[in-house]
């Protein structure tokens, strides 16, 4: 029983020990991918456009999705909602009527803003209600982020 105990015990203290990492990675990740895709917007946005809407960019991987909006909250690049590209999304509101595009607009460079939203990607329950984190970055009038599921 004592082996038992002693199984659990270490179990629950290794998964609280990794917990935090894990959103340090997701974190670096997610500034990483911003960086990446501003250097590209900075070269020429409209190409840039394209390839970050691709899913075989890279950008959409590991569960990452980024964005662009226009200075007037018109979504260029959603690469994990393609069906949003080209509409306002300053209207958008969260679970708890959070405008969080709106916040995306207002936040300063390298500012995280963090929302509810049901994960629709989530196969045991798409419709619960998650925490998202994004990482912003301004890239002259365009707003970028790079966002995830925690």
């Amino acid at each position: 029983m004592k082996i038992f105990k002693l199984l659990i015990l270490t179990f629950c203290i290794t998964a609280m020990m990794a917990s935090p990492a894990s959103a340090e990675s997701s974190e670096a990740k997610a500034k990483a991918l911003a960086e990446k895709a501003a250097a590209l917007i900075k070269k020429d946005p409209e190409s840039a456009f394209v390839t970050l809407q691709k899913k075989s960019s890279g950008f959409g991987e590991d569960g990452f999705q980024i964005f662009v909006l226009d200075g007037m909250g018109i979504y260029k690049v959603h690469n994990d909602r393609p069906a949003v590209v080209g509409k306002d999304g300053t209207d958008m509101v969260d679970a708890n009527g959070f405008y969080f595009v709106a916040a995306f607009m207002d936040a300063k460079d390298g500012e995280w803003i963090n929302y509810k939203l049901p994960n629709k990607k989530d196969k045991n329950d798409r419709n619960k209600i998650r925490d998202k984190s994004v990482y912003i970055k301004k890239v002259g009038d365009y707003t970028l982020g790079v966002g995830y599921f925690k």
